[in-house]
């Protein structure tokens, strides 16, 4: 029969999964005295001693599912405590999602919503969001900032950039108002704020919070504090990255990964954490053949999933367009072209990161001068995911009264979003227009580039958009020049047919 330390003597550095799995085994006398020393451990205000509290409770949440009176205060106490979001976090949601107090439930249903977030089920978790924010919206409390904090996260991993930002600016205000508030909170919205103004390419907004995070960290006890140094630094890189500035960029990485390797390994340690950091650094700096290194030991020790992934997909393409590795180079595009047109159907992949890979993609190709078809078609990617931004906007407008009250800061910053985006657009369409000239002088137009005949492109007298292989119009037609021996043909779309066949 294993032994244990009395709890208050278990050292942090203990409290990983072996350590909770030992625990779960335990014999009932010895589980009840723990968790009661778990109680008292919980209530003594020692930041150590919650994350004792907090590993003994996961560990023994089995012996919780009574839900006597007791169990449903210490499940109550997990469900706002636990960073985890694994298989043990969804068991205590739904526990208390079933048995809790109101303000438990609400607390339960939250936390569900995030483990579905965990598991990429995105349109369940915005839909559970979105209806507890419809509950609790004007309370400005601890349980309306974490519904709000966690609807940033979900529009975040969506890439849906300013519903981020607008979700994300009001979580981190409630916490800001919440009087003596704990530093977890203000590093947990202030992060996600954050990551909302890097989504929408605002580099100086940033920095300019990363600088109030760091003031944050200070005040945070261990892990805690780590973890945010590590996001810090880790931030800091992507802004180095961007700027061209490799020594910086590889400077935070340097520091990321030793705050990581300093970190405890208790609930909410995150192993995976700067896993595409090193490899990028390493694209930036032209290795492209430790990056294919990297790639396929990733491959063999990794997770099984990961060579399905888009991002594994962007890299994997990269380097072999950069290191002439063209052979097979075909069925690879178009296989990761057709996830980025699967994002239009399905919605697992957000139309912001649709946007930036099948730019960046196109821009590959034309530059290694390989398959001009598919840097076409890649770039027709990039300007659909543009256009579904738009009905997103519009979207987000109308879901979101918080837009209507953001603060100017904010105002401003999505006013020069907006400007990045149309000179993005414009270049996207611009380059879509080039290489469709170019393939139609060689009588070689793609199919979905052709109209009703097969042979021209069909393009709207009025509005100037023109046809795909779908039926949907695009307005792209105003970027084509009247120059141009781009072969089309004029009709009318269907919403320009209503407006005018109006009139008549």
């Amino acid at each position: 029969m294993p032994t244990f330390l009395p709890l208050r003597d278990v050292p942090l550095s203990a409290l990983d999964r072996s350590w909770e799995n030992s625990l779960g085994t335990a014999p009932g006398d010895l589980a009840e005295r723990v968790l009661c020393d778990a109680d008292a451990l919980r209530r003594s205000g020692n930041a150590d001693d919650s994350w004792r509290a907090l590993a003994a409770y996961r560990a023994l949440i089995g012996r919780l599912a009574a839900m006597a009176p007791a169990d449903v205060e210490r499940v109550e106490w997990v469900s706002r405590e636990d960073p985890s979001r694994d298989a043990t976090t969804r068991t205590v949601a739904d526990l208390a999602a079933s048995h809790g107090t109101p303000d438990g439930k609400l607390d339960g249903e939250r936390l569900i919503a995030e483990c579905e977030l965990r598991d990429d089920r995105i349109d369940d978790a915005e839909r559970r969001l979105r209806r507890l924010l419809a509950r609790t919206r004007g309370r400005g409390d601890r349980i309306e900032m974490e519904i709000c904090h966690a609807l940033s996260l979900t529009f975040s991993v969506a890439r849906r950039e300013i519903e981020t930002l607008v979700t994300a600016r009001h979580a981190f205000d409630v916490a800001s108002r919440i009087p003596s508030v704990h530093p977890v909170y203000l590093a947990n919205t202030g992060t996600a704020l954050v990551d909302a103004y890097w989504s929408i390419g605002d580099v100086a907004r940033s920095l300019a919070q990363l600088e109030r995070l760091e003031a944050v960290a200070a005040r945070l006890s261990e892990p805690d504090a780590t973890r945010l140094r590590r996001s810090i630094h880790d931030r800091r890189f992507d802004v180095a990255l961007s700027e061209g500035d490799v020594a910086a960029a590889e400077r935070h990485l340097e520091r990321a990964e030793a705050e990581k390797a300093r970190d405890l390994k208790t609930p909410g340690f995150d192993p995976n954490a700067l896993f595409w950091s090193r490899p990028r650094l390493l694209l930036e700096r032209g290795r492209y053949e430790e990056v294919a290194d990297w790639l396929a030991r990733q491959a063999v020790t990794g997770d099984a999933q990961l060579p399905k992934s888009i991002g594994w997909a962007q890299v994997d393409l990269t380097v072999r367009l950069k290191t002439g590795r063209t052979e097979g180079l075909a069925p690879r595009v178009e296989a990761h072209l057709a996830q980025l047109e699967d994002g239009v159907r399905n919605g697992r992949v957000g139309t912001g990161t649709r946007l930036r890979y099948a730019r960046n993609l196109g821009r590959s190709l034309l530059i290694e001068g390989a398959h001009p078809d598919l840097a076409a078609r890649a770039f027709r990617a990039a300007a659909d995911a543009a256009f579904d931004r738009i009905f997103e906007i519009e979207r987000c407008v109308r879901d979101l009264p918080e837009l209507s009250s953001a603060p100017p800061e904010d105002l401003a910053a999505l006013a020069e979003y907006r400007a990045r985006f149309v000179d993005g657009h414009r270049e996207v369409l611009l380059s879509l227009r080039d290489l469709l000239a170019e393939t139609a002088r060689r009588h070689a137009l793609p199919a979905w580039a052709r109209g009703g005949d097969g042979h021209l492109v069909s393009v709207c007298a009025w509005c100037r958009s023109v046809r795909d292989a779908d039926g949907r119009w695009l307005p792209l037609g105003h970027f084509f020049s009247s120059t141009t021996d781009l072969p089309v043909t004029h009709g009318i779309c269907e919403p320009c047919a209503k407006t005018a066949f109006a009139a008549l």
